[in-house]
């Protein structure tokens, strides 16, 4: 009996011990447009995803890079929505060990920031598009993607022709003229 509780004492602590020595490694994202030979981000944001321990640390990368994958592909999968998806929600590190998306609410476009705001993906590349990169012009086609960055396990394994890491739309149409029309390249105040 007292070897079993010695037994379980020592098997305890050391799953309290792995539980506690889990580790957390991030990759940053942009999402990107590019139009006309001209490139511009829309969102910027970091990945984050856990792993066991430190030697197993490009497994986390791997892990915060898939968290993003799944939050771009998914929000312009959703884009008529014209709101961020469930899979780009803020996560914690603190008692879990899902990888997620962070940072992602921060910026300023669309209707809004934070999670009050709209965060409106269309509304992004149609107002980068037509706003800044072609600001004169009737229709443009623009290619949608993503890179990843940071320390080994962040960068895509696969060589896209489209340039980008993640590519969401290798041509992707917009009615600039009808965007104007609607007011999207009006000046904003107060961060609306």
């Amino acid at each position: 009996m007292k070897r079993t509780i010695t037994l379980l004492a020592v098997l305890s602590s050391v799953v309290a011990g792995d539980a506690a020595a889990r580790e957390w490694r991030g990759c940053s994202a942009a999402i990107q447009i590019m139009a006309d030979g001209r490139l511009s981000t829309l969102w910027q944001f970091e990945g984050r995803g856990s792993c066991a321990n430190r030697a197993r640390a490009n497994d986390c990368r791997r892990a915060a890079r898939d968290a993003i994958a799944l939050c771009v592909r998914t929000a312009w999968a959703e884009r008529w929505s014209r709101k961020l998806p469930g899979q780009c929600a803020p996560g914690s590190e603190s008692g879990s060990t899902r990888p997620f998306v962070k940072g992602i609410l921060d910026t300023d476009f669309g209707r809004g920031r934070g999670s009050e705001g709209d965060q409106d993906f269309k509304w992004a590349v149609e107002h980068a598009a037509c706003c800044n990169l072609h600001p004169t012009g009737g229709t443009i086609h623009v290619r949608v993607g993503a890179d990843t960055s940071g320390d080994t396990g962040c960068q895509s394994p696969a060589i896209l022709p489209e340039g980008f890491d993640l590519s969401l739309e290798p041509d992707y149409q917009v009615d600039c003229q009808s965007v104007r029309d609607k007011g999207y390249c009006a000046v904003r105040t107060g961060g609306r």
